[in-house]
């Protein structure tokens, strides 16, 4: 084990890959709080996409980090660090692997929508997309944002439900606003109801990004 998985307790299990190395795109997806890459794996099923290679990293514990992602984090508190840093090691992986970030998508679901705005608008670059299914960036309200750099154009496609119980909208609104401002092409989709969870509409607008992708 290096030094770095050592001492990141999210770097100690090995992501779970699926999919054809040769596909392509690959797709690097973060689940939510309590669950695991096997709720990704379903995902995928369930979208029936096209061809691409799945890359889904395991949350020690089975989450990110302990608090609400609106909370100020605790002081002295590596959970964050250590989640962006299991990230960046996942995509560097799949980049090492023959896929250029031009081809990979990345995507999450709550908690896991969270940490991929959060890392993507920390690190923001040209990827082949980018699927938030309800989540936004990370930190209180009163957070000034200083995110730099440019999306130089890639799709973006963030989707929740109204009155979600765990991810207030303006957060989501104001998450979608940073994309835009960074070059991204960011579409909003927000649908009634209060079902903490991914829909049908989210499952057909994730087909299409992927096939648009993959194209």
């Amino acid at each position: 084990m290096t030094e770095q998985a050592d001492r990141n307790p999210h770097l100690q299990t090995a992501a779970v890959s699926w999919g054809s190395r040769r596909a392509p795109i690959a797709v690097l997806a973060v689940h939510g709080r309590t669950q695991s890459p096997e709720f990704m794996r379903e995902l995928s099923i369930s979208v029936d996409g096209p061809p691409a290679r799945w890359v889904a990293p395991a949350a020690a514990d089975h989450q990110w980090y302990d608090y609400r992602f609106m909370d100020a984090p605790p002081k002295a508190d590596a959970q964050l660090d250590w989640s962006l840093e299991a990230i960046d090691a996942v995509l560097q992986g799949v980049l090492a692997n023959g896929f250029t970030a031009d081809r990979v998508v990345l995507l999450g679901f709550s908690q896991g929508a969270c940490l991929i705005s959060e890392y993507a608008l920390r690190n923001p670059r040209r990827y082949a997309g980018i699927v938030l299914l309800t989540g936004g960036f990370i930190g209180p309200e009163e957070r000034r944002t200083d995110f730099r750099g440019s999306f130089d154009g890639t799709r973006v496609l963030m989707s929740t439900v109204r009155e979600d119980p765990w991810v207030p909208l303006p957060r989501v609104i104001r998450t979608h606003a940073e994309f835009e401002r960074l070059g991204a092409e960011a579409e909003l989709c927000v649908e009634p109801g209060a079902e903490h969870g991914v829909t049908e509409d989210a499952r057909a607008r994730t087909r299409a990004l992927l096939v648009a992708a993959s194209a």
